[in-house]
């Protein structure tokens, strides 16, 4: 075929080989040869086809020239361009050639076909595959429902139907979630189609499904978040309901006020900036009138472990709201003074000293910070040091902020602490960390076994950091180090120290077999393959061969593990050396 002849028609047939490869693009035209492509939709910029292959596919091609659009295929979700794609430009290329692009599809076909028949067979037709598909059932009596009169039978209906999508019948699993969110999301579908219509039954509706989803989270293993997505998704129809409505602005921000105050998951926050051009001025002010009489009203709060805060849920919602009305208005004074009766830890004090430098005041800050320190000496907080360490840099007092890292480091070493101070360009930084550290591994008690081995991990983890594997090496083999340090030291000494790390990779393999897991079998035979790579490039694939062999031998009861090893001794490159 020519370039030139391939390039007629719809899709320009070259553009789309180099889009699919050789090996789709033939597959592709194969499926179009044996005529498993049935054209439902012909539009000038949109085709909707039917494919057939190991099950029937529909596709949809949008614009000309390349492939664009979706499949329902897995290969789509892969790789983007499927068989089934380029079967469906062919076929629309071959129609365009016999001059019948713009002729009757298969859908202008039965649009006719159903105009004909009139608007009582219709319906009839309509109505009985209703009786069999439910889901249709309940589009058409949405559709019917938006525009009746009654619209207190219209709110009942859907409340049954929430009522039914949002139960849950006890503790739903990780598995299960997300099929009950589904059934969820397809109430809210139709909810969502009232708004214009039926505004005012819609957020009631919103207000209902928001009760039921934030009740139902408390059972749900929402580990994917779609009960989140679902609260997101009520709040964007209550928003279009009250637009759509032009709900009354004072009992909306009373509205708004006690959802923001009552939710447990947070679906409604910062309601009145979200909402305020449903609000208006009057609106916002009595939202935050409602704010500031509740927060006027909180306890007196119990200062350096007093005991627990009874109102510390609506302290802390108050304290957002209110924060958000002194943002807006760029009004520090009442940010700090929100913050002033609250500040309990050092991370009160850093949020304090941030809320500062968002307005350009880092002389505040850097007082916030020290107070800070003062406050909280003996419980202090790295994030707090480091934050004063920097304004102290940067307000020409360079020497206190190191003498105050150190502090800290000696006080409670961290690599976060570690890195902060080696970034003010302190060149024996790695020196003296370590020799802090080996004073803490040394000098810790024997009944403290973790503050020891926290200390030599540390250790460890800065020398693999600054690249001196050697003494990272003897500090393992002097005191040891955690199973991730231990594993990253290996990794990034594999060119250096090939010995070293393949030791350590054994040690590791043995210790994930120990689990007697498949999980723990996996993560062992990740280790022997890098392992074997190594080995490879060193020339010794027959030692290897012979670990993966005295393995397999050594745990022969455990089978999975012995199947895993099998399987890595049958590769080509396993048990040979390379030339």
């Amino acid at each position: 075929m020519s370039r030139q002849s391939a390039r007629l028609g719809r899709y320009d047939l070259t553009a789309v080989k180099d889009q699919a490869g050789p090996k789709v693009f033939d597959r592709g035209s194969a499926y179009h040869r044996e005529g498993r492509v049935e054209i439902i939709v012909l539009e000038p910029q949109r085709v909707l086809a039917k494919v057939e292959g190991t099950e029937a596919y529909r596709v949809e091609l949008v614009g000309r020239g390349r492939l664009a659009g979706h499949c329902e295929c897995p290969a789509f979700d892969d790789w983007g361009v499927c068989k089934h794609m380029v079967a469906t430009a062919l076929c629309v290329n071959a129609a365009d050639a016999q001059g019948s692009a713009d002729g009757p599809d298969r859908m202008s076909r039965i649009r006719a076909h159903l105009i004909a028949q009139g608007a009582e067979a219709l319906a009839g037709r309509i109505l009985a595959w209703a009786e069999r598909d439910l889901d249709l059932l309940e589009d058409l009596d949405v559709e019917a429902g938006a525009s009746s009169t009654d619209g207190e039978a219209l709110y009942a209906l859907h409340r049954k139907r929430l009522m039914a999508a949002t139960r849950t019948g006890g503790y739903v699993q990780y598995g299960e979630a997300g099929g009950w969110a589904t059934g969820v999301g397809e109430a809210l579908s139709r909810i969502d189609r009232l708004t214009g219509a039926q505004p005012e039954i819609a957020r009631r509706l919103a207000d209902f499904a928001w009760e039921r989803v934030e009740d139902a989270l408390a059972s749900i293993d929402d580990s994917n978040g779609e009960g989140g997505e679902l609260l997101a998704r009520i709040r964007e129809i209550h928003l279009a309901a009250c637009r759509a409505g032009r709900a009354d602005p004072l009992a909306l921000a009373g509205d708004l006020f006690d959802k923001e105050m009552e939710s447990q998951w947070d679906a409604f926050d910062d309601a009145a900036q979200s909402y305020a051009d449903v609000l208006g001025e009057v609106g916002v002010a009595e939202f935050r009138r409602l704010a500031e009489d509740a927060w006027a009203k909180l306890p007196p709060l119990r200062r350096h472990g007093g005991g627990p805060d009874p109102a510390s849920s609506a302290r802390y919602r108050l304290k957002a709201m209110l924060d958000g009305f002194a943002a807006r208005d760029d009004d520090l004074e009442k940010r700090i003074a929100l913050r002033r009766n609250t500040l309990d830890s050092a991370f009160d004090y850093v949020d304090m000293a941030q809320v500062c430098l968002a307005h350009g005041r880092a002389d505040l800050a850097l007082s916030w910070a020290k107070e800070g320190l003062w406050v909280c000496e003996g419980r202090p907080d790295a994030r707090l040091t480091t934050l004063a360490a920097r304004l102290l840099r940067e307000a020409g007092e360079a020497a206190q902020a190191d003498e105050m890292l150190w502090a800290e480091f000696r006080r409670a070493p961290t690599l976060e602490l570690f890195r902060h101070i080696r970034n003010t360009g302190d060149l024996s930084a790695t020196d003296r960390a370590v020799e802090i550290l080996e004073t803490r591994v040394e000098s810790a008690a024997a009944e403290a076994p973790y503050a020891r081995a926290t200390a030599a991990d540390l250790r460890v983890r800065i020398l693999t950091g600054e690249r001196r594997f050697l003494e990272a090496w003897a500090a393992v083999e002097g005191h040891g180090a955690g199973e991730q340090a231990l594993r990253d030291l290996a990794r990034r000494s594999e060119e250096d120290l090939p010995d070293n790390a393949l030791r350590a990779y054994e040690a590791l393999a043995r210790s994930d077999v120990a689990r007697t897991s498949r999980h723990g079998y996996e993560a062992a035979c990740a280790l022997l393959d890098r392992m074997g790579q190594i080995r490879l490039r060193l020339g010794q694939a027959d030692q290897h061969a012979a670990l993966l062999k005295a393995l397999a031998a050594e745990h022969k009861a455990k089978r999975t593990l012995v199947g895993m090893l099998r399987e890595r001794l049958g590769r080509p490159a396993v048990g040979r050396e390379t030339t």
